[in-house]
């Protein structure tokens, strides 16, 4: 079976993206740090270099050195759903079978800094906001991440996208 260079691309740097952004997890997670909360963000940057060199792989590679916008724009957004999909469901498995403490303790997190910024919402709003974050799990958190990966990658993708663009000026 030949799978179109597209999506091997797309997913070979989607799954290192995927694996490099669990490994600051894990990191996170063994300093003692939780994973889910705020610290998060420390691995923010790994995506965005995986999406830029897939896509300058994919344009040097299998486009002779020129990609348009929308090639860029799928080989970006397909690298950014194939990470995002692998690091949501290591972060499932992770919780589900290895330490489910941390959604507990990612939740406390959330209810403290409520605690501390409830003088800005009226009672009926801020009960409502502990209602959600008492209702939160793995499978909210998991499609949180998948969904907040996403996003952030779309937003890379359109620079890297026109960032990567390269037409033959012979035929401009």
């Amino acid at each position: 079976m030949n799978t179109h260079p597209l999506f091997k691309t797309a997913i070979n740097f989607g799954a290192m993206s995927g694996i490099g952004s669990f490994a600051v997890f894990l990191a996170l997670y063994y300093k003692g740090i939780n994973p889910l909360g705020n610290a998060s963000w420390v691995g923010a940057w790994i995506p965005v270099v995986f999406i830029c060199i897939a896509t300058k792989y994919y344009r040097d590679h299998f486009l002779a050195g020129e990609i348009s916008y929308g090639h860029a724009m799928k080989i970006g957004l397909l690298t950014a759903m194939a990470a995002s999909i692998l690091f949501a469901l290591f972060v499932y498995i992770f919780v589900t079978l290895i330490d489910s403490t941390i959604v507990t303790t990612f939740k406390n997190e959330k209810l403290f800094e409520l605690e501390e910024t409830k003088f800005m919402f009226g009672d009926e709003f801020y009960d409502k906001m502990v209602d959600g974050i008492e209702k939160i799990n793995i499978s909210t958190i998991a499609f949180n991440d998948f969904f907040i990966k996403m996003i952030g990658g779309l937003l890379v993708t359109f620079v890297t996208a026109a960032v990567y663009r390269k037409k033959n000026p012979e035929m401009e």
